[in-house]
């Protein structure tokens, strides 16, 4: 017992930096995972979030109140993950049959997911699905992704003919494609967990 006590103290005085290094990434990690304030360009909209025992900052901000878990940033980050497409959903479904109706491009369907490489999809039954993190971009840049989506439901290819159809719904679309790579960046880690 004692030299399994001594080869502990020793194992752990040799890697303590490696160790106080990995803890210092795990803390930051929770707390990136476990955010105290959202915004949401797209909305316009910041939220100041609130955990059990935890208060939130911002008090002229909308509140976010996570209800009591187990503190597991899991269970926390499947919460935020929820709320967020909760989010997406409430405001893309009514924009997306606004720009249905002013373009005359007709969809089947409305989906919400987080994917990991897209931010928007049509199938060839009509039914589109959007990336619930586009709500980290600016409107202009997530109208562009709608109506790129819509645009699918007549050209489901990137033809010549495709492009020619998203520009005459959005002249700028070249513009919009290049910010989106660009906002892209400032998605907080926490909303890809």
């Amino acid at each position: 017992k004692g030299i399994s006590s001594w080869m502990l103290n020793l194992t752990l005085k040799q890697h303590r930096h490696w160790i106080e290094q990995h803890w210092a990434e795990t803390q930051k990690n929770a707390l990136e995972l476990s955010p105290q304030s959202i915004y949401l360009p797209c909305l316009d909209s910041r939220w100041s979030v609130s955990y059990p025992d935890i208060p939130a900052g911002d008090s002229d901000t909308e509140l976010l109140s996570i209800p009591h878990l187990s503190h597991a940033t899991d269970e926390i980050s499947a919460y935020l993950a929820r709320w967020l497409k909760q989010q997406a959903q409430e405001y893309f479904a009514p924009w997306i049959k606004q720009l249905s109706l002013e373009s005359g491009l007709s969809f089947d369907r409305l989906h919400i997911r987080r994917q990991r490489t897209r931010w928007g999809s049509c199938s060839t039954s009509g039914t589109i699905t959007l990336n619930r993190n586009l709500l980290f971009m600016e409107a202009r840049i997530v109208r562009y992704v709608i109506i790129r989506e819509l645009c699918h439901t007549v050209h489901m290819d990137h033809s010549k003919a495709f492009w020619n159809l998203v520009e005459v719904h959005d002249p700028d679309w070249r513009h919009h494609r290049r910010e989106l790579r660009h906002q892209a960046k400032d998605i907080p880690h926490w909303a890809h967990a």
